[in-house]
């Protein structure tokens, strides 16, 4: 365990076994599990595609995965629920070993966790069922909440490691020293180094994506107005 985390070092970590029995048991204790999975499914159902209409790439429907599981169990069930409003103990114990601030409940992460729920997940929900429906609007979505993505992404990583260089101790398990132990290995560079850098890049190129989808479209229209 990491030193800016001396009362977690005391604690054995959970096994990979332990933490999915936690997990589940909470899951079935608490029922606000149901919202994000109501969501989903709803999504789905809401993305038949009308007749007439062509059915999606490969590319075009991973996409719209994306932004559909995103929004339902990154932003809301995980970081909303679980870090932001510190439901489910046991995910809620792992994200505060994750990153400190979450336990402390420091300001700008709880705003961008109800952020998440309230924003990302409407948006994500509009990007999915626009894209399947072959309408404009999935792209308008899709730029939208991957512009906040990413600049939450950068508020959140990019404040921690500016913390860090103005001298601060660390609210996440920083491996300065590289030892790449099991810990830092996992909260650090997977789910810290890791996570940023997915969801900064990842976002990014869906922009680009959907502002090219955008331009063809308009490009379309104007052919068939000059007929």
């Amino acid at each position: 365990s990491h030193p800016s985390h001396p009362e977690m070092s005391q604690a054995a970590p959970l096994t990979t076994s332990q933490l999915l029995l936690g997990a589940l048991k909470d899951f079935q204790d608490d029922p606000i599990v149901w919202v994000p999975v109501a969501v989903f499914l709803v999504s789905l159902w809401l993305a038949r595609r009308p007749k007439g209409t062509p059915r999606l790439s490969f590319g075009r429907r991973a996409v719209a995965l994306w932004y559909l599981i995103n929004g339902c169990f990154i932003y809301t069930l995980l970081d909303g629920f679980v870090g932001g409003l510190q439901r489910f103990p046991t995910l809620h114990a792992e994200y505060s070993i994750l990153d400190e601030r979450y336990r402390h409940q420091d300001g700008m992460i709880m705003i961008l966790s109800r952020v998440e729920i309230f924003v990302y997940l409407p948006l994500s929900v509009m990007a999915y069922v626009g894209m399947h429906r072959n309408s404009p609007h999935g792209d308008i979505a899709g730029i939208a909440v991957s512009t906040l993505v990413a600049y939450g992404t950068v508020l959140m990583y990019g404040g921690e490691l500016f913390h860090i260089y103005a001298g601060g101790a660390p609210h996440v398990p920083f491996d300065a020293a590289l030892t790449f132990s099991p810990h830092h290995v996992f909260y650090f560079w997977i789910f810290f180094v890791g996570a940023a850098f997915l969801w900064t890049v990842i976002p990014v190129f869906l922009i680009a994506g959907h502002w090219s989808n955008l331009a063809q479209r308009a490009e379309s229209a104007k052919k068939v107005k000059s007929r």
